[in-house]
């Protein structure tokens, strides 16, 4: 049975300069293999942002300065084979400033940088589009 309260999760929106353009890093989900932010559960004894860092480590190999503030979040259902229930997502811009070539997960996601319209193409919440497409129009702006 899926819980009315939504469970607390953070994800990072890990950028950086490339190419002349504002680029950002999505990874592959572990059940659908669609385009996502790194993100999972609060680790116990951390900030959302410092988890959401862990998260970038783990599922993405990137590592850089994660923001202390949040530019927003994002709602979705989590499937019932993975414990459904509604999740609510913090999401926390991160410069990156190293890529590393293993990471944990590597044997189990694709990793792959992109332009930022791109990115919000590929990935499918409605209002993390949103939240992305302002984080781009806002870097753009300086």
């Amino acid at each position: 049975m899926a819980n009315r309260k939504p469970i607390k999760q953070s994800a990072v929106l890990a950028y950086q300069e490339r190419k002349n353009q504002l680029q950002v890093v999505l990874v592959t989900s572990l059940d659908t293999q669609r385009w996502v932010l790194p993100k999972g559960h609060l680790a116990d004894g951390m900030t959302p942002s410092d988890s959401a860092a862990l998260e970038a480590f783990e599922e993405a190999g990137v590592e850089g300065d994660v923001s202390r503030q949040s530019i927003g979040s994002y709602d979705y259902m989590k499937t019932e084979p993975k414990g459904g229930g509604l999740r609510r997502v913090e999401v926390f811009p991160m410069e990156v400033s190293r890529v590393r070539r293993n990471w944990p997960e590597k044997s189990v996601r694709d990793r792959k940088w992109m332009p930022i319209e791109d990115a919000v193409r590929a990935v499918e919440e409605k209002k993390l589009k949103k939240l992305m497409a302002q984080f781009g129009r806002k870097m753009a702006a300086g």
